[in-house]
């Protein structure tokens, strides 16, 4: 089995992420991968290229068309004949799409992963129409939630056929480890006894830090030790509008902005609650990762976070900080016995459902299914 991943860039996001964790796992499972990104790669390039991952670039400029992408994609599909391409996110899903038809009748499924698409750029909006017309003419349509298919049926799409493909875990690495906990914790400079909410998302107005800032300023008179500790892109202790919207809230000095990092599980760990203030989301890693690690969760309820997290966390309305503050004060308030429960609760639904081997298990039913 070949498959061709076809995909934007790979820059620091959740489908970018979902990409590498199953090209971890697919070569063991019979299936040789590529990669082809329409952009320069990105920084998670080097992370591809490390499991023996081809890729390859087209050198495309954001928002400018160009043929020779196009001529350049057919040809790679081409040469390497796959069985299927794969492409993830919209700009791919047409270009995808389109060089597949031109290079013969290669099997092509788009992998949706959003649940909207706010945005008034030109290019990416005449894009999005395009792939409304063209959703027939992919032979299958994956997402990795329901309200992803949801969201995109009521812009038009008209799938030919459907897979539910949610996002998987390594739980090996996202695991509890308490001297992961006491390293980032000596990092933080934070004692151990105080109490740590944290957030893992880039400086986006969908992440909503305001709504979480302004919760964690109520936090913080019931409880004036604790912490809140941020990573992400734009979300770096020198990033002015991160700064800002910190000292707005009073609370410039309880925050810690750690910008991007690399090890994400060890940011979890170190946290007493994990919470998610998103106005929009499909299926957050973020959220499968807190839990992963035995982390109890606050979030909001967006995309399938309620079937994700059941009832082993606090679900709440978009934009409610009032809801927020008091949902993080009762677990702060709670024993480290009874988060830890919760947090256990977290971890086994986690094994039950969302292993990163069962999730690529069904990626190659899927391409099985449409090699035919």
């Amino acid at each position: 089995m070949k498959v061709l991943h076809c995909i934007t860039g790979l820059n620091r996001g959740g489908a970018e992420t979902m990409l590498l964790k199953l090209v971890s796992r697919l070569p063991s499972m019979g299936c040789e991968c590529r990669v082809v990104c329409l952009l320069e790669p990105g920084p998670l390039a080097v992370a591809f290229r490390e499991l023996g991952i081809m890729v390859d670039s087209l050198g495309m400029r954001r928002g400018i068309p160009s043929l020779r992408a196009l001529w350049r994609l057919r040809s790679i599909i081409s040469r390497w004949r796959p069985d299927v391409v794969q492409t993830w996110l919209y700009h791919a899903d047409l270009m995808g799409l389109v060089a597949a038809r031109l290079a013969g009748n290669v099997p092509v499924v788009w992998n949706l992963r959003c649940t909207s698409m706010d945005t008034t750029k030109l290019s990416s909006v005449l894009v999005r129409r395009a792939c409304v017309m063209l959703s027939g003419y992919a032979d299958g349509i994956a997402a990795n939630s329901h309200t992803g298919f949801s969201y995109h049926r009521a812009l038009g799409y008209r799938p030919r056929s459907e897979w539910l493909l949610p996002n998987g875990f390594d739980l090996q690495l996202f695991a509890p480890d308490e001297k992961a906990r006491d390293r980032m914790r000596k990092q933080w400079g934070v004692r151990q006894s105080r109490r740590v909410v944290g957030m893992a998302a880039r400086r986006d107005p969908l992440k909503d830090h305001d709504t979480l800032l302004r919760a964690f300023a109520r936090v913080a008179r019931d409880f004036p030790d604790a912490r809140l500790v941020l990573c992400g892109d734009g979300m770096a202790a020198g990033d002015s509008a991160a700064m800002n919207m910190v000292r707005e809230c009073g609370v410039q000095d309880r925050v810690l902005l750690l910008g991007p990092l690399d090890d994400i599980a060890g940011f979890m760990n170190g946290l007493d609650v994990f919470c998610l203030s998103s106005r929009a989301e499909g299926f957050p890693n973020v959220l499968g990762e807190a839990m992963a690690c035995g982390v109890p969760c606050v979030a909001t309820d967006v995309g399938d976070v309620r079937r994700v997290m059941g009832n082993t966390g606090h679900v709440l309305p978009v934009g409610d900080s009032v809801m927020m503050a008091k949902s993080i004060i009762k677990l702060f308030s709670a024993t480290s016995a009874q988060r830890k429960a919760l947090g256990r609760a977290g971890r086994a639904r986690m094994e039950q459902e969302y292993s990163l081997e069962a999730v690529a298990s069904l990626y190659m039913n899927m391409y099985a299914r449409l090699r035919g």
